[in-house]
């Protein structure tokens, strides 16, 4: 199997797309096949039935998510990556458009989550992502889920949740300082105030 996956791998990356698809196309397969083994568990295991349009929703929702995170010099945003991946990538940044999440250095014995969330309408399918990087830019942690149905604000706010119970239930809680980037203010700020977070997200 694991010999079959390299060949898969192999061929998948030999296939020549255009050089502002190629980080989509790459991503795709990974998210293809990690998406279908875990729905395949949950048939398997837990008596769920296959949905093949939330699956192509969860490949297409992990492949903006992935992107997104990794590779943030791009203007293209995890909704128009979700919407159009076959458009690929612009890598051109405009100024006027919302700053992106980047990661920068963290301090000694500090580790900072860049999180960030996309909802596809308002309400529409929806889902949260983040990395943990300590100051080496080393990947610690990664998460990437689907939400159901959500608006921006609630993906950018539950992106930021999850983080935190994610970093606490870590090996680095103990004994390590805690960053989180967000760009979202809305976010930022019901966090840093409960008092003015909307009652539909205190719980």
């Amino acid at each position: 199997m694991l010999a079959r996956f390299k060949e898969l791998t192999i061929m998948w990356n030999n296939i020549k797309m255009a050089s502002n698809c190629e980080r989509v196309w790459k991503t795709a397969m990974f998210a293809i096949t990690w998406t279908i083994w875990i729905g395949r568990n949950e048939v398997v295991f837990h008596n769920k039935v296959w949905d093949k349009e939330l699956i192509w929703k969860l490949i297409k929702l992990r492949v903006a998510m992935w992107v997104k995170v990794r590779w943030q010099d791009t203007a293209s945003s995890i909704t128009d990556i979700y919407r159009f991946p076959a458009i690929g990538l612009n890598q051109q940044r405009d100024e006027n458009i919302r700053p992106l999440t980047v990661w920068e250095k963290s301090g000694a014995n500090a580790i900072k989550f860049n999180v960030d969330g996309a909802a596809n309408g308002s309400p529409g399918e929806a889902g949260i992502g983040g990395l943990l990087r300590n100051e080496k830019g080393e990947v610690l942690i990664k998460f990437s889920k689907a939400i159901g149905r959500g608006d921006l604000n609630l993906a950018e706010y539950l992106s930021i949740k999850e983080a935190f119970i994610l970093f606490s239930n870590s090996i680095w809680a103990h004994n390590h300082s805690f960053v989180i980037k967000s760009d979202s203010r809305n976010a930022i700020r019901w966090i840093n105030d409960p008092s003015k977070t909307p009652w539909r997200l205190r719980k």
